[in-house]
């Protein structure tokens, strides 16, 4: 294949794409981290629960736990 001059001149280099990262999540963690071992069976539930209601798994664990928190605390006080 021939490559005419001035096509060759005319021609731009490629540019580099830049990706930018883009996240919801705070670029420092405000909170403590907790860990959480399911076994493969409970990570499917979780992860089919939280797509359920458009929550990660970490959100929607996060979000049990706090409404079980709660609720044993309402129940400690006498269903205050």
């Amino acid at each position: 294949m021939a490559t005419n001059k001035k096509t060759a001149a005319r021609k731009k280099p490629p540019v580099k794409k830049t990706t930018v990262k883009k996240t919801d999540a705070p670029t420092r963690r405000s909170g403590r981290p907790v860990r959480l071992d399911l076994t493969e069976t409970d990570h499917g539930r979780l992860q089919a629960a939280a797509d359920r209601v458009g929550l990660g798994k970490a959100a929607y664990a996060r979000q049990a736990v706090l409404e079980r928190v709660r609720r044993d605390e309402t129940a400690a006080l006498g269903g205050v």
